[in-house]
């Protein structure tokens, strides 16, 4: 309805919906037809679709990280903070532009000043300081982001930048677990596995790799094979384990940057 009353920003979001078959029949072209009228009317939820796009590519666009970082950059420069984090993601790693961390940071920082949580999480993994980092990864994880749950939690276990809570942690992760976070299942399979910080219980660590193995999870897929193959917290099956570290052979995982769209 807002893309047939002429506004750009429900003509980008509807050209995303064809694009992905959401809610209507997939259709590539015509939905980035959309968001590049979108984009022609300087539209920042157009920028970051189309930068999206051109990040990981479509039948009927090749893939350029040049372009996506232009339009990421565009989308920023009009005020998008989706824009302003994945142009830092890519000013982070070096995609299509010369890595520079410091830029990258101040556009984290822009991002969060707009209440953008998933830019925290970046910051949070960008700054030197630990300490600092984990006040980002605080506010991210407490807005929602599972990879931010995963990782405070993390460095909690570590001491890394802060002192062992296992209240605290176990919250996390929990928190974590319960929007489906692989990572976090994980994380707590292997803490229950070892017991250095919570009493052992081998069953319960392995029912967590086995978990986030079945949700697609790649080296829980590995260490759920160990399991069955070492007979460690689940009865020994060679056969299963086989199983398992085929489907983890199989498992390409995502190495790209995970871009905030």
């Amino acid at each position: 309805m807002s893309y047939g009353k002429g506004d750009m920003t429900g003509c980008a979001h509807y050209g995303s919906s064809l694009i992905e078959g959401v809610g209507e029949p997939k259709n590539e072209l015509r939905g980035l037809k959309l968001i590049e009228r979108s984009c022609k009317h300087s539209n920042p939820y157009g920028m970051n679709f189309y930068g999206y796009f051109l990040h990981n590519g479509l039948s009927v666009l090749k893939k350029d990280i040049n372009q996506a970082v232009f339009y990421y950059k565009k989308a920023a420069d009009l005020g998008s903070a989706v824009g302003m984090s994945n142009y830092g993601l890519c000013l982070r790693e070096g995609l299509g532009v010369v890595k520079d961390t410091k830029t990258a940071i101040k556009y984290f920082k822009l991002a969060v000043e707009e209440g953008n949580p998933r830019a925290a999480f970046h910051l949070g993994n960008t700054l030197s300081d630990p300490r600092e980092g984990n006040k980002y990864l605080k506010y991210a994880a407490d807005h929602g982001v599972k990879q931010a749950m995963h990782q405070f939690a993390l460095n909690i276990y570590c001491r890394k930048g802060i002192k062992l809570n296992v209240d605290m942690m176990i919250k996390y992760l929990k928190d974590g677990i319960n929007l489906g976070s692989q990572s976090c299942m994980r994380l707590y399979g292997k803490i229950l596995m070892k017991g250095d910080v919570l009493a052992a219980d081998k069953y319960e660590g392995v029912r967590y790799f086995n978990m986030a193995a079945d949700l697609g999870d790649q080296i829980s897929m590995r260490l759920y094979a160990e399991s069955l193959e070492k007979g460690e917290g689940v009865m020994m099956d060679i056969d299963k384990a086989k199983k398992y570290r085929e489907l983890a052979s199989k498992c390409q995982q995502q190495h790209d940057i995970e871009t905030d769209l």
